[in-house]
């Protein structure tokens, strides 16, 4: 597996309050090229076909 440095990574952070609702999600890419990447997998897992996957993700 080759293992990408820190500066290189898309990641995605979602906050929680302490009550357990989102507070923020915070998207990081280090270029444009990663910037599409992340815009183009965010949509797919938005897709209405994918919502109810979250959902029993976060359960």
């Amino acid at each position: 597996m080759n293992q990408q440095p820190e500066s290189e990574k898309i990641s995605v952070v979602l906050e929680f309050t302490r009550t357990g609702f989102l507070k923020a999600v915070m998207l990081n890419a280090p270029d444009d090229e990663g910037q599409i990447i992340l815009q183009q997998s965010l949509d797919r897992l938005c897709k209405p076909q994918h919502v109810g996957w979250l959902r029993r993700l976060f359960r």
